[in-house]
């Protein structure tokens, strides 16, 4: 596949575009959470972060229900989000790995 160069020129080898401070907004939404916990659905704010493929999928933060801190997810579709981590060291490490996780949306 070959994309126009203009358009994806921000994005990586790998088409991941990291938006950047100015770009990043919290957005609040119907969002099902799949994670270790099971599958659920609540009204929680999200802040996408990332941008697969020019919007084939996101990748969003969003606070943890369960507890402190902060969990990061695959966005397939506006309104599920997939746990990859509650770290993001551990996002970037896995993000530097190409690791499977980082394209497994589930949907």
């Amino acid at each position: 596949m070959h994309l126009n160069t203009e358009q994806y020129q921000d994005f990586d080898d790998n088409y991941f575009y990291f938006l950047s401070a100015e770009e990043l907004r919290s957005e609040r939404r119907e969002l099902v959470i799949d994670s270790m916990r099971g599958v659920e659905t609540i009204s929680t704010d999200v802040i996408v972060f990332v941008d697969y493929m020019h919007w084939s999928w996101q990748y969003g933060l969003i606070t943890n229900p369960y507890g402190d801190g902060y969990l990061i997810g695959i966005m397939g579709t506006p309104n599920k989000i997939k746990v990859i981590t509650s770290s993001l060291a551990t996002f970037l490490s896995l993000y530097m790995e190409d690791a499977v996780v980082m394209y497994d949306h589930g949907d």
